[in-house]
């Protein structure tokens, strides 16, 4: 009536108290107040939807009565079965509509069907709530005999999001109410409202049940939660972080059997598989798996463990954090409040005899630098980066600080992945023609002979919640690190240089993937549209590549006007004394290369300096050309190899030797040269 008339409710409320004697009440403050046990009994004696259709509310009150919030306090008929099915009197109060409809709706027994869900119970929680083999539910006898709505709720908000395959739940506290939102397949989606009053409970049930503190609320905390959900084991992430209107909590449910991962199951193209397989089998190196948050990096790392996996090897990760505990691995989780950082635990991981390490992220110059020395020292390295493609994972650890010579030794290979959504299998269709014009005309999609005629994009269904995608498929890049890339990387090449060597040689980026699956109607346009941009068709010729590298050596000796000087390089290795050399030849040095220490000088009139490996120079048979150098005032730079010990290392100092680490960079080296040459003049 009030609705019809444009009336003002209070005004109405205010004349209905005044005439017949009716109180008014906010049921949501009133709620807030009760124990959410003692309302729920009610509602299922008087039945809930009764108590919807007729938009009351029963309240208990003192001396166990029951206060009525009603709409409509006039329905006498209502009044009477109420007061029947009770058994006594009850008293009636006037509450909006828009209150009783969202009470009820929070108290919805629709929200509590948990046959699926099961809670385990968290080591270090004080929650009563455990589970039995059939599934239900029970309290411990001081909770009595029903199960609190808040816990009802939580367990329901866990199960809808598995139910959806949401990978994040998002509880999030608003102005007026608690909201709940879910990432399903990359994108946020709302799932419910709760009401304000009953927000900080919802919450503080997820922090006992993850182990946190309930009283700290100005703070970030972390936990974790175990369920079991339809037989297979889930693990829940929780992170809390204080905002405006209170703390906010989001949850990774984490789902991963390690009995049934497998590269062969990722959907890896046969060909980057083989690639990464034959990376994966080498005794010792680095691995680098790249990718922004949430690209399934973790998930293809633990399958190209479990390959690695046959009991013959030592296998530790060093996470953070550690998303999924696994059969047969040694993980440590890293902590910074104690002290654990990755450095450090690197460095306790080195001395506990390990085949393979894993790194969850390589975040700084000091965790990149113990990855490479790993690699070096006989281990195979596995670890993550954030960069947007594969050949940026080179540049990104240059630019932290590696050195160019040791990561040319170590590198085997660098998988750069992303997860696009998929096409809904139940409403896929082919596009119509107005939108593949638009598509032809778009300037990003020229040059890739996409198959506009063919296209398919999901029209929207209940099976995919009217989105048109359903699930997520990864796409794959492979860099397999090549001879001419480590060559480049000794010459100091630029990223883009650096991409079109790997093009050349039969590299393929994220956009020939995205490419692949519009071919294979897996996904739209719009979902790898983005891959396109920038990316290009066709690969550079190998002739524009190789003017490229021979105008590049020619331009940093003209630009840094540095004079000749002439370099003498003994090294047993014959690899690494080709690299060496072709590395110092590009800092402007004339370099002779030999294996061997000579006898004498005689032929080497030319020579200003030596380099030289230590385990050559400490050799009886190098002494008379080392007198003859000293003589003639030529440094002699030892090398100290990794077969070096400290008692070598210092022999070589007393004996007047200046010596350098192999993993000096090669402009380093040629800096420090240079400066000894001038010394000796």
């Amino acid at each position: 009536l009030a609705g019809k008339y444009r009336l003002n409710l209070d005004f109405v409320f205010a004349a209905i108290k005044r005439d017949l004697g009716y109180s008014h009440i906010s049921v949501r403050e009133k709620v807030s107040q009760l124990d959410y046990d003692d309302i729920l009994p009610i509602i299922q004696k008087l039945g809930f939807e009764r108590c919807r259709d007729s938009l009351l509310l029963p309240l208990p009150s003192e001396k166990n009565r029951v206060v009525l919030a009603m709409a409509n306090p006039f329905d006498i008929e209502v009044q009477q079965e109420i007061r029947f099915a009770l058994g006594g009197s009850c008293s009636v109060v006037l509450s909006y509509e828009e209150e009783i409809r969202s009470c009820l709706s929070f108290l919805s027994p629709d929200l509590f069907d948990l046959d699926h869900l099961r809670v385990e119970e968290n080591d270090n929680s004080i929650e009563t709530l455990r589970y039995s083999e059939s599934g239900l539910h029970e309290l411990d006898s001081d909770e009595g005999p029903e199960i609190s709505l808040v816990i009802k709720l939580t367990n329901r908000l866990l199960t809808e999001a598995l139910e959806q395959r949401a990978s994040d739940i998002h509880i999030e506290p608003t102005e007026n109410a608690l909201a709940v939102r879910l990432r399903i397949d990359g994108v946020m989606r709302e799932l419910r409202s709760i009401p304000k009053y009953a927000r900080n409970r919802v919450i503080a049930r997820f922090k006992l049940l993850a182990g946190m503190d309930i009283a700290e609320r100005r703070q970030p905390q972390d936990g974790r939660i175990g369920i079991r959900y339809k037989g297979r084991a889930v693990d829940v992430r929780v992170s809390s972080v204080p905002t405006s209107h209170g703390e906010t909590l989001v949850m990774r449910l984490l789902s991963l059997r390690w009995d049934e991962l497998s590269i062969h199951k990722l959907g890896i193209p046969a060909d980057i598989q083989r690639s990464l397989e034959h990376s994966l089998d080498c005794s010792s190196g680095l691995v680098l798996v790249t990718g922004p948050t949430g690209s399934g990096k973790t998930t293809t790392l633990y399958a190209c463990l479990k390959h690695l996996q046959d009991g013959s090897t030592n296998i530790v990760t060093v996470e953070d954090p550690v998303e999924y505990r696994l059969p047969g691995l040694n993980q440590i989780q890293v902590n910074e409040l104690i002290g654990v950082t990755f450095p450090s635990a690197l460095r306790s991981v080195l001395r506990q005899d390990p085949d393979i390490i894993l790194i969850g992220e390589i975040r700084d110059q000091e965790t990149a630098k113990i990855a490479i020395q790993a690699a070096q020292t006989g281990h195979l390295v596995l670890a993550t980066l954030h960069t947007s493609d594969a050949p940026g994972a080179i540049s990104r650890l240059l630019d932290l600080g590696v050195d160019p010579l040791s990561l040319s030794e170590v590198l085997k290979g660098v998988l750069a992945q992303r997860l696009i959504r998929k096409n809904c299998s139940e409403c896929t269709t082919v596009i119509g023609g107005n939108k593949q014009e638009l598509y032809r005309a778009d300037p990003i999609l020229n040059g890739w002979a996409i198959p506009f005629d063919g296209l398919q994009e999901g029209a929207g269904c209940s099976a995919c919640h009217h989105t048109g995608y359903h699930g997520r498929v990864g796409i794959y890049s492979y860099l397999q690190f090549t001879p001419g890339l480590s060559r480049l990387l000794l010459e100091e090449a630029t990223l883009d240089e650096l991409r079109s060597c790997a093009v050349r040689n039969g590299f393929a980026c994220l956009a020939h993937a995205a490419f692949r699956m519009l071919q294979l109607g897996s996904t739209t346009v719009s979902e790898v549209r983005t891959f396109f941009q920038g990316a290009e068709r066709t690969s550079p010729t190998s002739t524009q590549v190789r003017s490229v590298t021979e105008n590049r050596s020619k331009v940093r000796g003209i630009q840094e006007n540095l004079p000749p000087l002439h370099v003498l390089l003994i090294d047993e290795n014959n690899t690494r004394r080709e690299r060496l050399k072709s590395s110092l030849e590009h800092q402007a040095l004339i370099v002779k290369e030999i294996e061997n220490v000579p006898t004498s000088f005689v032929t080497f009139d030319d020579i200003e300096v030596v380099i030289c490996t230590g385990a050559l120079l400490l050799s009886p048979s190098s002494g008379q050309f080392v007198r003859e150098g000293s003589g003639r005032h030529v440094p002699i730079l030892a090398l100290a190899t990794r077969d070096l010990g400290t008692g070598d290392v210092g022999a070589l100092r007393q004996g007047g030797f200046c010596v350098v680490p192999t993993s000096t960079s090669a402009a380093a080296l040629a800096r420090l040269a240079r400066s000894e040459w001038q010394k000796s003049e």
